[in-house]
């Protein structure tokens, strides 16, 4: 009989904690929600729409207590370098401050309080666009964890009582579409921005159009300026699809230092496909690297169907156009 229960216990222990479906609502003024903690500090969530709600309910305030209530939202799904934003309430004023959030996000999320006898309540709404990166591939599961008063709701940045889950109709109201091989969803201050594992931009789609010059800021947070480069470049080309073929630099020029090459750094091109207010990368590739040296020619043939890459040290690497991107058609 101890072994059975012995052996149950554990499995217990072992079965994962099930995902918390957030409920939708119609109404803004809906009070009730999921409730993820229930004391000394209620927390609950809420959807409606394309936005999320949190309701903080905090007991009466005692002199050991903080000035200020924490709580951090993360999307499990976002990939290893996805970080999560940390929102920090002042429980007397209400004023909302954050930390490794773009400076913009604070704009779009709208805060309420009020005072009863029993203590504080804030609520919160966060737009779609005012949320942490978030996977484009399967369900946007997302914890919120929070201490007050001594009590957290999380364990290793797990929410105890499982992770909050949202609907799908949550997650189609992005009306935004990732290209295959992205891995997570940011925003930018004008557009969406969806990264692939190694956080290179696959594709952007602006709330305006997007202008050549422009798009380097929306590609990558320290792009390279193009002035400073030493290489011949294509002019305004268009490539097969019609679309207008606009190159972004990013990273760092291992020659930078004369007569030394840092095997750590690279410079990269990023060629995109730009039309209207959307930008698809047709091709990513090193443009200075110890093993290539340094390119000296980024030129595309007149028919566009191909491109080449030439390098100080005698390398060229050529590559065709295929479909919707450049594909490498020389290995070594």
């Amino acid at each position: 009989m101890k072994f059975v229960w012995f052996a149950e216990l554990t499995l217990a222990l072992l079965r994962p904690i099930a995902n918390q479906p957030v409920p939708v609502v119609r109404s803004s003024s809906t009070s009730s929600g999921l409730t993820f903690n229930s004391a000394p500090w209620v927390g609950r969530a809420v959807t409606q729409k394309d936005a999320l709600t949190l309701t903080f309910e905090l007991p009466a305030q005692k002199s050991t207590d903080s000035l200020q209530f924490t709580f951090s939202l993360h999307f499990s799904g976002g990939g290893t370098t996805a970080a999560g934003y940390v929102y920090r309430i002042g429980v007397e004023d209400g004023r909302l401050a954050m930390v490794g959030a773009p400076s913009f996000v604070a704009k779009w999320i709208g805060i309420q309080s009020s005072l009863s006898a029993s203590g504080r309540t804030y609520k919160l709404t966060l737009p779609i666009k005012a949320l942490p990166p978030f996977p484009s591939q399967g369900p946007w599961v997302m914890d919120v964890c929070a201490a007050w008063a001594g009590v957290s709701n999380c364990e290793g940045g797990t929410m105890r009582q499982g992770s909050l889950q949202f609907s799908e109709d949550f997650r189609r109201a992005l009306k935004f579409s990732p290209l295959p091989g992205t891995e997570r969803i940011e925003r930018r201050e004008e557009a969406w921005v969806a990264v692939d594992a190694l956080h290179f931009p696959v594709s952007i789609e602006s709330e305006k159009t997007i202008e050549p010059n422009h798009l380097a800021r929306l590609a990558t947070e320290a792009p390279v300026n193009l002035e400073t480069l030493k290489m011949a470049l294509p002019s305004e080309r268009r490539l097969p699809n019609g679309w207008l073929l606009v190159p972004v630099f990013s990273g760092s020029d291992p020659y930078s230092v004369e007569g030394k090459c840092s095997a750590n750094l690279e410079l990269r091109i990023a060629l995109y496909s730009l039309k209207g207010r959307v930008a698809r990368r047709v091709l990513e590739w090193p443009v200075a690297a110890c093993s290539l040296g340094t390119a000296t020619s980024v030129e595309l043939e007149a028919d566009a169907q191909t491109l080449s890459i030439g390098y100080s040290s005698g390398a060229i690497i050529h590559f065709v156009w295929s479909n919707d991107h450049f594909e490498r058609t020389d290995l070594g």
